[in-house]
C-alpha cells in the first residue's frame, strides 16, 4: 500500500525505466486512466525514485523489494554510503570553518 503526493507534471527521458506501473480504479481519475507509470530507475538499478509514499511501511513489501538486491549490491551500497557521508561531513566542516573565518560572530545575536 502506498499513496502518491505531488503537484505538477514530471517527465523523464524515453530511455529511462519506470520504477512502478500503478493500477487504479478508473473513478480515481478524471480522464478514466486506469494505469500509469511512476518513478524512475537508474541504469544500474541502484537508484530508484518515485512519488509514492508509505511503500516501506509494509514489511511484506519491504522484504520483497529489498530481496531483489544481492548481498554484494547491499555491501557496495553501504560502502558507498559511508564514503558519501564522510565526504559530506568533510564539506560541511570546511564550510563551517569558512563562515567562522569570514563572519564576525560576536556581532551576530542569537
Amino acid at each position: 500500500q502506498g499513496f502518491e503526493i505531488h503537484l505538477g507534471n514530471s517527465s523523464k527521458h524515453s530511455n529511462v525505466k519506470s520504477a512502478f506501473r500503478l493500477e487504479m480504479d478508473s473513478a480515481s481519475f478524471d480522464d478514466n486512466k486506469t494505469s500509469f507509470e511512476d518513478g524512475a530507475v537508474s541504469e544500474d538499478s541502484i537508484v530508484w525514485g518515485t512519488y509514492l509514499h508509505g511503500l516501506f511501511d509494509s514489511s511484506v513489501f519491504r522484504k520483497q523489494f529489498l530481496g531483489n538486491f544481492t548481498s554484494e549490491d547491499i555491501a557496495t551500497t553501504s560502502e558507498t554510503l559511508a564514503v558519501d557521508i564522510a565526504e559530506r561531513d568533510k564539506n560541511y566542516n570546511a564550510l563551517a570553518e569558512h563562515f567562522k573565518q569570514s563572519l564576525d560572530l560576536t556581532s551576530i545575536r542569537l
